[in-house]
């Protein structure tokens, strides 16, 4: 039995622009500890928090007031050529950064949802493999390499689609197509809703 583990190439840096900020970072429940640090699993009912976002600075050198670290992937175990595994989609809250010089709790609060449609983005790149993966067993496919094969082609797609979404609302400064946004990664997950079991295949 061999164990193969898709580590978190997925992890892309999400940089969010404008005038925010607020300090108090502590631990909880809702955090996995790994060997590669501390992640939050995307949940329907858990939502990003200002204390999530662990790092103490910026590693980027743009004007920003958030950085959030998430990304998807996956392990899988062969057997003797029998596969099985899992797909995760996590935040890493030790590498994601907000500015801790906030004046208003609204400003905050609009942010995080920001940031949060970017956790949700991964969430529905997480799905789209299972989708593909779901696939790959119905055709007597599954293997490592071609479930990397998938995992690769996902990550191009993952990560200009989370630079689309900056663009377009341009790092959600553009309210109107911020709520465009929401509504737009709202309803893609739900068209997924039937591959968001994927702890297991």
């Amino acid at each position: 039995m061999s164990r193969f583990f898709k580590t978190l190439t997925t992890f892309i840096p999400i940089f969010t622009i404008v005038l925010l900020t607020s300090s108090f970072k502590s631990y909880n429940s809702k955090y996995i500890n790994i060997p590669e640090g501390y992640y939050i699993d995307w949940q329907s009912n858990t939502k990003l928090q200002y204390s999530d976002f662990k790092a103490s600075k910026k590693w980027n050198k743009g004007s920003t007031v958030a950085s959030s670290y998430c990304g998807f992937g996956y392990s899988i175990i062969d057997n003797n050529g029998e596969i099985s595994g899992s797909i995760f989609v996590r935040f890493n809250g030790e590498k994601s950064w907000f500015n801790p010089d906030i004046e208003e709790f609204s400003k905050v609060n609009y942010i995080l949802k920001h940031e949060q449609l970017h956790f949700d983005i991964c969430e529905l790149f997480g799905r789209k493999l299972h989708k593909e993966v779901l696939l790959l067993i119905d055709l007597n496919k599954l293997n490592k390499h071609n479930i990397s094969r998938v995992q690769s082609k996902l990550e191009k797609e993952y990560s200009d689609y989370q630079k689309k979404y900056d663009k377009e609302t341009n790092h959600s400064i553009n309210v109107e197509k911020q709520l465009m946004w929401n509504s737009k990664i709202k309803h893609e997950l739900a068209s997924l809703s039937n591959y968001s079991n994927y702890n297991s295949f």
